[in-house]
């Protein structure tokens, strides 16, 4: 049962004592404004985080590309005979077309060395790519030798 007050606000009677409801106008808007505003806030705050959490997981994902590729690489060297790995300057091995497009500008070089050992050899096996356009050069090395 409803009925109006005096102000025009209407009053609805229940069981006990008389109740005042007045209308509200633009509850909603503010309400939604204020949702928009939190919105804004978590998105403003989330975007750079994922873009970062991006950015690690394939900086992640390309290290341990390399690190494969470069084990790999390094068990084919020491397979070798010691007198087939001689001193030389750095020695540039191929790369795989799936590697070179994953890991930009990539270079895999093997060093061989002397060790105090006669006929010993130390086999280092690096590989060097450039992550992201104006980082550091990325590099991962890995050392096996071959024993006479």
């Amino acid at each position: 049962m409803h009925a109006r007050a005096r102000n025009g606000a209407c009053c609805r009677v229940r069981g006990g004592p008389v109740e005042r409801t007045v209308a509200r106008r633009g509850g909603f808007l503010a309400d939604g404004i204020l949702a928009l505003l939190v919105l804004g806030l978590a998105l403003g705050a989330g975007l750079p985080t994922l873009a970062w959490t991006v950015r690690m997981q394939r900086t992640l994902e390309r290290r341990q590309l390399a690190l494969l590729t470069v084990a790999n690489a390094l068990d084919a060297q020491t397979a070798l005979p010691a007198f087939a790995l001689t001193e030389e300057e750095p020695l540039e091995l191929p790369l795989n077309d799936a590697v070179r497009a994953e890991l930009p500008q990539a270079a895999l070089v093997r060093r061989v060395t002397a060790t105090d050992r006669p006929g010993e050899r130390r086999v280092v096996v690096a590989l060097r790519w450039r992550d992201f356009q104006g980082t550091t050069p990325q590099e991962i090395s890995l050392t096996g030798w071959v024993l006479p």
